[in-house]
């Protein structure tokens, strides 16, 4: 990847996901639409699935929906969408 760019898989489970200076990312299988997202209190991100779990994003900058179902094949439901974190609220 980049230099400065960090990716994490919000995958099954809770999860917090704590950035840094440099420029990061979390990539969620399935459509944005199938997620809740909030922001908390204290300035961090609540990203909720209903079947996946809830994750808690500090100092994060962006999201990717990637509109592939998980599994080996997965089937495409939505178009695969990046969400500058910025841009939410």
């Amino acid at each position: 990847g980049q230099a400065g760019v960090q990716g994490f898989y919000g995958g099954l489970g809770n999860d917090t996901y704590q950035g840094t200076n440099s420029f990061e990312q979390v990539n969620y299988d399935g459509a944005r639409s199938e997620f809740a997202i909030t922001q908390n209190t204290n300035g961090s991100i609540r990203v909720r699935h209903p079947i996946w779990g809830t994750d808690t994003l500090i100092n994060i900058d962006g999201l990717i929906f990637t509109g592939v179902e998980p599994g080996v094949g997965g089937t495409r439901t939505a178009p695969f969408e990046y969400v500058g974190v910025g841009d939410l609220f």
